[in-house]
């Protein structure tokens, strides 16, 4: 994940200073969201690499380019509550995905091993 963050940030963000924020920073949050029930549900090591490479493009797309899209749009009395809940809200879907993992789901080592 943290090679496809790396490269996301070579490509995706020049791209959207180039090009524009909206395009790309929507893009990355839809390819997310078909990208997480297949990382929930992978198959093998190697797709689970893939995945990770791509998720961690589109996380580059989603918090950098969507973090900048945000601050701009907003004016400036709200940047920090606004700033503080975007965080936030990443920071809460990432716990809750390690309770999952640690006591929900039954496959959690299987992923870890395989």
């Amino acid at each position: 994940m943290i090679a496809g963050w790396a490269f996301g940030s070579l490509v995706m963000s020049p791209y959207a200073d180039t090009h524009g924020r909206r395009g790309p920073f929507l893009a990355c949050v839809l390819a997310e969201i078909f990208i997480w029930p297949f990382l929930l549900t992978k198959v093998s090591l190697d797709t689970l690499y893939v995945l990770c490479f791509l998720f961690g493009m589109c996380i580059t797309g989603r918090m950098t380019i969507g973090y900048v899209l945000l601050t701009e749009t907003m004016p400036k009395s709200h940047r920090v509550n606004v700033s503080l809940f975007f965080y936030f809200t990443d920071a809460a879907v990432t716990f809750w995905l390690t309770l999952y993992f640690w006591f929900l789901s039954q496959n959690w080592l299987y992923i870890n091993y395989f």
